[in-house]
């Protein structure tokens, strides 16, 4: 164990260039604009989205920093951060590290800050990829025992505060010192435990706004630090580092392993369907199923997946019926499916969330097999280099007719991942009839081509409606 972690990933991110990244890395990061800008703006339909605009909208400030999917409104960059990071999230279409979501910080912090401040397309491509591996090690880290996880919360959103305080920092142009005292702040302005929202079947869309919430915040602790205070210069280290508040362990190799040779913003996973990462394998078998052999609803007499995973697999008709009910639960995602195969928001209108019709195909779908909990598929994913399990489904058709087939990785996993041709297909998919064609493809071409682009204020245009 070291005694200045803080001080290397400070190092580490001051001194990135954009010739330092390799070009691999640096598409993967245009991969992670686009898909995110692409959730946030499908999120536009449901009623928290327009809440999160209103609210950030309304209250008076400088108009530096575009909302996503207003119609061009501009506040001062800590509010555009925390009305996208919230957009960000609401739909769960964003992507999934091997720790959670920090596309939901590190994009909207980026693009909100950059907007502001006039930074180049190199810059902010630089910032990006800076923070997505400092995060990483930082979060991968801070992961608690399994006992700590059944009896005490799960730091998934807090650790994200490094996320986007590191491109907030960089974007800044903050020296290793400052960077260090920025990481202290955020210490300070994580949410701490907070998975009170994801309890059994009375889930809280306010998990949505901790996104925005820690988006916010990040802009805020570099803020802080740029103005400068008196010491807190290693929040990571040591007994009362910051794995101390989230965790009751902390792996000391992960903070700086292969800092700068290997490069974990290729490892962040992008989610192919508005739902948790743990199911989506098995909507991903569903599609394949259903193109193959295409079905209805009331065909089906029952589904059986192993292994599942136990929390997603809890009945859905006795739910409070909120978004997040519906993006943690396999049976009704599913019966989403079948009902409307394209995804979008309609999956999560209210009419949608209370259908008959839906609840009646989700007590068809049983879980057989072997059971896993959400903290041993977290630990595989990391141990093996985002590795899943091999999913098995078998559906039974009132014809007769069994469809089977098995599947470890879903479209947008690090081992299947998108080319950009499909990345942008998606893109124009999920902002279909929210953003005009026109705007859509100027987005697709302007993150395509950001590494020449003298700022992002054309690109950011382009996001709203």
């Amino acid at each position: 164990m070291k005694d200045n972690y803080t001080e290397i990933l400070a190092e580490f991110a001051a001194n990135l260039k954009y010739e330092d990244i390799p070009t691999d890395v640096i598409r993967r990061a245009k991969h992670l604009i686009l898909h995110t800008i692409g959730a946030s703006i499908a999120a536009l339909p449901l009623q928290q989205a327009k809440n999160a605009i209103d609210y950030a909208g309304k209250l008076e400030g400088i108009a530096e920093s575009t909302i996503w999917g207003s119609r061009g409104k501009k506040v001062p960059a800590e509010r555009a951060a925390f009305a996208n990071g919230t957009l960000a999230d609401i739909m769960d279409w964003e992507d999934c590290s091997w720790t959670g979501h920090p596309s939901a910080g590190v994009i909207p912090v980026a693009l909100a800050l950059s907007e502001r401040l006039h930074s180049d397309g190199k810059e902010l491509l630089t910032a990006i990829v800076a923070a997505y591996e400092v995060y990483h090690r930082i979060a991968v880290a801070c992961i608690p025992s399994d006992e700590w996880y059944q009896h005490k919360a799960w730091g998934l959103i807090d650790w994200q505060i490094f996320a986007g305080t590191i491109a907030a920092s960089k974007l800044l142009r903050l020296n290793k010192k400052q960077i260090q005292q920025a990481m202290g702040v955020a210490h300070y302005m994580g949410l701490a435990n907070v998975n009170k929202h994801a309890q059994g079947l009375s889930k809280s869309d306010v998990y949505h706004y901790a996104h925005g919430f820690i988006a916010r915040n990040s802009i805020n602790a570099a803020e802080i630090a740029n103005i400068g205070f008196d010491n807190m210069y290693d929040s990571l280290d040591g007994k009362t580092g910051y794995w101390n508040t989230i965790s009751d362990q902390c792996d000391w190799d992960w903070l700086d392993r292969d800092l700068g040779k290997v490069w974990y913003t290729n490892q962040v996973l992008e989610k192919n369907w508005p739902a948790n990462v743990w199911l989506q394998v098995p909507l991903e078998q569903m599609d394949t199923l259903f193109k193959e052999h295409p079905f209805t609803i009331e065909d089906v007499v029952e589904l059986n997946l192993s292994p599942y995973v136990g929390n997603m697999m809890e009945d859905y008709s006795k739910s409070t019926r909120t978004v997040l009910d519906a993006q943690f639960n396999l049976s009704y995602c599913i019966a989403s499916y079948l009902n409307n195969p394209t995804p979008g928001a309609h999956w999560f209108s209210g009419e949608n969330l209370n259908s008959e019709r839906i609840l009646g195909l989700a007590a068809k779908v049983h879980a057989v097999g072997d059971k896993v909990q959400t903290y041993q598929m977290f630990k595989q994913f990391r141990a093996n280099g985002g590795d899943f399990p091999e999913y098995n489904m078998e559906i039974r058709l009132k014809d007769g007719t069994v469809l089977k087939n098995s599947m470890r990785y879903s479209k947008g996993h690090p081992k299947n991942f998108y080319t950009w041709e499909e990345e942008a297909n998606h893109f124009l998919m999920v902002t279909d009839g929210l953003l005009s064609k026109d705007k859509a493809k100027e987005v697709i071409r302007l993150i395509d081509g950001l590494e020449e682009a003298k700022s992002a204020d054309e690109l950011l245009l382009n996001t709203t409606i």
